[in-house]
């Protein structure tokens, strides 16, 4: 969003979570889902095991007033155990190592920080899940920006056009 109101129209490099950056600066997003329940992870390298997760504008929280509800796809099935929320057997994790870690100690497991059940239940017999927090939302981009950026854009391709045109 700082780029945006600088002037910037082209941002490098892009990626996934660059334009995420712009979307959570425009409007709340709620986390996105995995068909186990959990929070769905993205891999931010190609060549390393470099996670991130996507919370979105949903803050993960123990005394979080707000929840989000987790559906699971048929076949799948959460429950607790151990003070842990477990879907099919295996822990959902809440937390990637940085990629500072992951460099600086290559033994570093990606995902870390399990479930607890401070943190979420299982409801609807083990067929969903239920995250505690709160949202983290403060637009910092209008409509306003965004319409500007296109129009400095499209004057610059027009420019480019009749560049070419005359040559």
């Amino acid at each position: 969003s700082i780029a945006m109101h600088a002037g910037n129209d082209l941002i490098m490099p892009g990626g996934e979570m660059r334009a995420l950056g712009i979307l959570q600066a425009l409007r709340k997003l709620p986390p996105e889902l995995d068909e186990r329940g959990a929070v769905r992870k993205i891999k931010l390298l190609p060549f390393a095991e470099i996670y991130a997760l996507k919370w979105n504008s949903f803050v993960l929280s123990e005394d979080g007033e707000e929840t989000v509800e987790a559906p699971l796809s048929e076949g799948h099935l959460a429950e607790e155990r151990d003070g842990l929320i477990l879907s099919d057997g295996e822990p959902i994790y809440t937390e990637t190592a940085s990629r500072m870690e992951m460099f600086q100690n290559p033994n570093t497991e990606p995902l870390h920080a399990p479930l607890t059940v401070k943190q979420a239940s299982v409801i609807r017999d083990g067929h969903a899940i239920l995250y505690k927090g709160r949202t983290v939302f403060e637009k910092t981009i209008t409509r306003g920006d965004v319409e500007r950026r296109a129009v400095s854009i499209l004057h610059v391709i027009r420019i480019l056009y009749e560049a070419n045109r005359k040559a």
